[in-house]
């Protein structure tokens, strides 16, 4: 990572800004990039197309004034309307594409997404009249229009992929085969990895950390690097019932660090030291706090919303919703009761999403009545998880809408099809706008 003084010579010598762009020739056609960051960079579209069908492949990274950047994202509305485009292929570097990207590409027959990309937004693949099939990752989170919504068109997810989450030191332990104590033989055949303590930093600039390094810092807890799967996940819970932590992901970007040092108070502070000072100072004043009555919370809370009378939520199956909607570091949360996590992890106050303390009253009462806890976060949304699916399906569907409305009016517009999704569900996805 830059130090702020490298940064600063990087954007004196390139002009930096968001919105810079630069053009790069290819056989048949030019694509256009925006630099994003220092190392990051975005597909922005095409121009000068010589070629009637277009086999589109963008790249991982690009080379720009002997600069190298990695390609994250597919920009908004980059390629709409472009009917040379026939298939396209797009690079595992990406996490994102974004509003519209490929919409009303009419001609387009054939697309790779990969297991990086985590979101899918509106409209991305609407208008691709001859699109019959796409196979999605298992975690991605699509937007109900992000696809056409036509019986032709046959959308699949992948299993995830087996992680590899070991740790270097058993690994190595393993590799020369010098007789591993048998309790780390059985986490290397899980593929879980063994926690070791949080970080000592031989220095205290703040700002020269990466993410991962950040989020320990701000958290006070250990933090490891995590993309497996939801039974992944499960396998930490049951570790984290014995030795007395609940695991909780969490995807970092500049907005939920915002969010966070907002939050605790310790936004601008550069010194590690200090932070960690504020961070404590936080958590013990969280963890004395009386925790609220969440059931009143949520009913006092409760936004009328439309219910079909024809679900018959007894006498169908439906598809559960059985995916975290980011993946992220996996943070080693030293609690035990789950609604403590928010002491560690403060979020929300913003919008309409609930405060610190509110989060905290609904997650014990859900705990208490559901045995749900929250298991992964984001600037912007919440994954709660259950070891095994609710039963009242309509009291849920409408404790859920008065906790966070917006999956009701923006998401899936009605309770009961809120409850029809509910239905075998061990994940429960929120998000706020």
């Amino acid at each position: 990572m830059m130090t702020n003084e490298e940064l600063a010579e990087f954007e004196k010598e390139n002009e930096f800004n968001l919105f810079n762009s630069e053009y790069i020739v290819y056989p048949g056609y030019t694509m256009r990039f925006l630099i994003k960051s220092p190392k990051t960079c975005a597909a922005g579209g095409i121009e000068k197309v010589t070629e009637e069908k277009l086999h589109l492949e963008i790249p991982a990274s690009v080379e720009i004034n002997g600069n190298t950047y990695w390609v994250n994202e597919i920009f908004a509305e980059s390629f709409w309307g472009k009917r040379c485009i026939e298939s396209v292929t797009i690079p595992d570097t990406v996490t994102c594409i974004d509003y519209g990207a490929f919409n009303q590409c009419e001609f387009l027959k054939e697309v790779y997404i990969p297991d990086s990309v985590t979101v899918i937004d509106e409209i991305a693949f609407t208008g691709c009249k001859s699109l019959k099939s796409v196979s999605l990752p298992a975690n991605v989170k699509i937007d109900k229009d992000s696809f056409d919504r036509r019986k032709s068109l046959v959308i699949t997810r992948r299993e995830p992929a087996e992680p590899v989450l070991v740790d270097a030191k058993a690994d190595s332990a393993k590799q020369s085969d010098c007789g591993a104590d048998k309790k780390n033989e059985s986490l290397f055949d899980e593929k879980l990895f063994i926690w070791e303590g949080k970080k000592i930093f031989s220095h205290d600039n703040f700002d020269e950390l990466d993410d991962m390094d950040k989020l320990q810092v701000l958290t006070g807890c250990e933090c490891k690097e995590f993309d497996g799967s939801v039974d992944t996940y499960f396998k930490y819970r049951e570790q984290g019932k014995k030795e007395g932590f609940i695991p909780v992901i969490v995807a970092t970007d500049d907005i939920y660090f915002e969010q966070l040092e907002a939050l605790l108070k310790c936004g601008g502070e550069g010194s590690i030291s200090k932070i960690q000072k504020i961070v404590e100072k936080y958590h013990k004043k969280m963890l004395a706090e009386p925790v609220e009555d969440g059931k009143a919370y949520l009913e006092k809370n409760y936004s009328s919303g439309e219910w079909d009378d024809d679900v018959d939520l007894d006498g169908e199956d439906y598809e559960a919703s059985d995916t975290f909607t980011r993946n992220g570091y996996l943070v080693r949360v030293p609690v035990t009761e789950p609604w403590l996590i928010w002491a560690y992890l403060p979020y929300g106050g913003w919008n309409s999403c609930p405060k610190v303390t509110e989060h905290m009253a609904v997650s014990k009462y859900w705990y208490e009545q559901y045995g749900a806890y929250p298991a992964a976060l984001s600037f912007n949304t919440i994954d709660y998880a259950v070891e095994k699916p609710v039963e009242d399906l309509e009291k849920l569907a409408n404790e859920m809408g008065a906790y966070c409305f917006d999956i009701v009016e923006q998401g899936c517009e009605t309770y009961s099809a809120l409850a029809a999704s509910l239905k075998n569900s061990k994940i429960w996805n929120f998000w706020w706008d």
